[in-house]
């Protein structure tokens, strides 16, 4: 609907985060500069007010940041609450974002409500991979829908940037028994997780072997085994995209990617 954000995660897009496309354009490397995302697109207003009918069983709405956007809030809270008892709303949040009484009582309207949090690694981790999140406040969302009966999952990208860190990320999931979900980064190519040296790889996979095969959700249970298998064989072809990139955005946001994964460091600024 928006790419309204206030996260610019390492591996997103201008299409998707406002404040990754104001970085990008900082940087001189936008690649749509004619674009002005400040300004609201009411066409996708109307798609979603047209999808909006009698009948409709299914709604997903992804951002940017969806708690964010006061123009998608009044759509969703203006629905009949008859017609919101038989719909199935899933929303997109990053989580640093802690829904008050007007989202809260969306949610509790529809028929059923899934609301997708986006973690991609533990902690202070997380505040570098999608900078700058706060953890106490994605903590503090998490209370807040577990207190309100709002049914969530984590949902977690995997990349190269986070790969090494998953370990912890899935014990603490485990831990609290929380609904997950994880899928492999593609698109760019330069942050595929098997874009790496294959003995970070071989680090990597030995610490999924630690983890346990006990997610709530059995999906991730056999994606765990997949994962494990992935990191046999990796490719470098793009790996200095990849550090190249990495200079250039920790520079500007004053961030070392060495200190969230220190066994990068011997291999950032050699060839591979």
């Amino acid at each position: 609907i928006s790419n309204l954000c206030n996260l610019k995660c390492l591996s997103c897009n201008e299409n998707d985060s406002s404040k990754f496309h104001a970085e990008n354009k900082s940087l001189g490397i936008s690649k749509n500069l004619k674009i002005d995302y400040s300004k609201f697109d009411h066409t996708k207003l109307q798609a979603l007010n047209s999808v909006i009918k009698k009948g409709l069983l299914f709604l997903d709405i992804r951002g940017g940041e969806t708690l964010m956007v006061p123009e998608v809030k009044k759509i969703l809270f203006e629905i009949d609450e008859e017609q919101a008892k038989g719909i199935t709303l899933k929303v997109q949040t990053n989580g640093t974002i802690l829904p008050d009484e007007g989202w809260l009582d969306i949610f509790k309207k529809f028929k059923k409500t899934k609301v997708n949090v986006s973690i991609d690694a533990l902690g202070d981790d997380n505040h570098y991979v999608r900078f700058p999140s706060d953890w106490q406040k994605i903590m503090a969302t998490i209370d807040c829908l577990k207190e309100n009966n709002v049914n969530f999952i984590i949902n977690t990208v995997v990349s190269n940037i986070n790969l090494l860190l998953l370990e912890k990320l899935f014990g603490w999931i485990q831990e609290n028994q929380y609904l997950n979900y994880f899928y492999i980064l593609e698109s760019p190519s330069h942050f595929r997780p098997t874009n790496l040296p294959q003995s970070l790889l071989d680090i990597a996979r030995k610490r999924l072997q630690n983890v346990k095969k006990e997610f709530a959700n059995e999906a991730c249970n056999k994606k765990l085994e997949g994962l494990i298998e992935m990191c046999k064989s990796g490719s470098t072809d793009h790996w200095q995209i990849f550090c190249n990139e990495m200079k250039m955005r920790d520079n500007h946001r004053k961030n070392m990617i060495t200190n969230t994964i220190p066994e990068m460091k011997e291999f950032l600024h050699a060839k591979v």
